[in-house]
Protein backbone atom coordinates (compact mmCIF):
# COMPACT_ATOMS: atom_id res chain seq x y z
CA UNK A 1 0.00 0.00 0.00
CA UNK A 2 1.13 3.81 -1.00
CA UNK A 3 0.71 6.86 0.47
CA UNK A 4 0.83 10.33 -0.54
CA UNK A 5 3.24 12.98 1.13
CA UNK A 6 3.41 16.71 0.38
CA UNK A 7 6.88 17.70 0.29
CA UNK A 8 8.30 21.54 -0.78
CA UNK A 9 10.33 22.16 -3.92
CA UNK A 10 13.21 21.94 -1.39
CA UNK A 11 12.93 19.15 0.25
CA UNK A 12 12.28 17.06 -3.35
CA UNK A 13 14.92 18.20 -4.60
CA UNK A 14 17.19 17.55 -1.57
CA UNK A 15 16.04 13.58 -1.38
CA UNK A 16 16.96 13.84 -4.75
CA UNK A 17 20.62 14.67 -3.93
CA UNK A 18 20.47 12.01 -1.63
CA UNK A 19 19.47 9.07 -4.10
CA UNK A 20 20.96 6.84 -6.07
CA UNK A 21 20.55 6.15 -9.40
CA UNK A 22 18.24 3.37 -9.15
CA UNK A 23 16.71 4.44 -5.86
CA UNK A 24 12.78 5.08 -4.84
CA UNK A 25 11.73 8.17 -2.78
CA UNK A 26 10.90 5.19 -0.41
CA UNK A 27 14.52 3.87 -0.40
CA UNK A 28 15.96 7.29 0.14
CA UNK A 29 13.70 8.16 2.78
CA UNK A 30 14.12 4.80 4.61
CA UNK A 31 17.92 5.61 4.44
CA UNK A 32 17.98 8.12 6.11
CA UNK A 33 15.26 7.22 9.01
CA UNK A 34 18.28 3.89 9.56
CA UNK A 35 20.67 6.66 9.48
CA UNK A 36 19.22 9.01 11.87
CA UNK A 37 18.32 5.66 14.03
CA UNK A 38 22.10 4.20 14.10
CA UNK A 39 24.24 4.97 17.28
CA UNK A 40 27.52 6.24 17.89
CA UNK A 41 30.29 3.07 19.01
CA UNK A 42 32.02 3.47 21.91
CA UNK A 43 35.47 4.52 19.63
CA UNK A 44 33.18 7.49 17.50
CA UNK A 45 31.65 8.75 20.89
CA UNK A 46 35.32 9.40 22.34
CA UNK A 47 37.01 11.04 19.24
CA UNK A 48 33.61 13.08 19.19
CA UNK A 49 34.24 14.09 22.66
CA UNK A 50 37.77 14.83 21.74
CA UNK A 51 36.91 17.19 19.40
CA UNK A 52 34.68 18.86 21.27
CA UNK A 53 36.66 19.40 24.17
CA UNK A 54 39.38 21.10 22.26
CA UNK A 55 36.32 23.30 20.21
CA UNK A 56 35.32 24.34 23.72
CA UNK A 57 39.05 25.08 24.87
CA UNK A 58 39.33 27.59 20.92
CA UNK A 59 41.25 25.32 19.76
CA UNK A 60 39.52 25.11 16.17
CA UNK A 61 42.62 22.92 14.30
CA UNK A 62 40.17 20.45 13.44
CA UNK A 63 37.21 22.66 11.74
CA UNK A 64 36.88 24.18 8.89
CA UNK A 65 35.10 27.20 7.97
CA UNK A 66 32.04 27.05 5.95
CA UNK A 67 30.01 29.85 4.19
CA UNK A 68 26.61 28.95 4.77
CA UNK A 69 25.15 31.53 2.53
CA UNK A 70 27.26 30.04 -0.11
CA UNK A 71 25.72 26.08 0.53
CA UNK A 72 22.82 27.12 1.12
CA UNK A 73 22.79 28.67 -2.77
CA UNK A 74 24.07 25.04 -3.86
CA UNK A 75 21.00 23.67 -2.82
CA UNK A 76 18.66 26.40 -4.10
Amino acid sequence: MSKTIKVSDSVHYQLGLKGNKNDTYNDIIQRLIDESNEEFTDEEAKIFNERIEKFEKGDYSETIKLDIDKELNKIG
